[in-house]
């Protein structure tokens, strides 16, 4: 994925490399050497091959070497294509939203089941608090009933006693 960008940016160096010297037939006018490619991408040698390979695998730049210096310039047709369509860039938009998309069809179901969890936790905690309600509205009629028994006894032995 970092590859893509940093290849759109290879197209881009030699692009500017290739209209700057368009008067010029040499490929060392119009392309860049090696040296001058780890340069401007700060990248070793091993880490260059890694990024160059896939536009020469594409022919979207050439490889040429005059007078011992080796390096690459842009395919002025497959090349200034695919920089000028931002061809690397869009492959990396691409990558991204695939991965956003496979995470979010992870996140989905993992959200559902711990809101499912948590609804049949609460409904749970609901019939406890239920049963104790009612245990305590039974203890409540319970306690109504013995003290009427008790005004009635009350009353009875008020009544009696008069």
């Amino acid at each position: 994925m970092k590859y893509n960008r940093t290849r759109h940016r290879v197209l881009g160096f030699l692009a500017k490399k290739f209209n700057e010297d368009l008067s010029s037939k040499r490929a060392d006018d119009s392309g860049l050497n090696f040296s001058e490619i780890d340069n401007l991408l700060r990248k070793k040698k091993n880490q260059r091959t890694l990024i160059v390979s896939e536009l020469f695998k594409e022919k979207e730049i050439e490889y040429f070497r005059l007078n011992q210096v080796e390096g690459y310039m842009i395919n002025p047709t497959l090349g200034l294509s695919a920089y000028s369509e931002k061809k690397y860039l869009k492959r990396n938009h691409e990558i991204i939203i695939n991965w956003l998309k496979n995470l979010v069809q992870i996140i989905i179901p993992i959200a559902t089941v711990a809101i499912l969890a948590l609804g049949l936790r609460i409904k749970n905690t609901d019939k406890a608090i239920n049963k104790k309600f009612d245990v305590m509205n039974q203890k409540i009629i319970n306690l109504e009933e013995k003290v009427n028994q008790l005004e009635i006894l009350k009353n009875d032995t008020i009544i009696n006693v008069l």
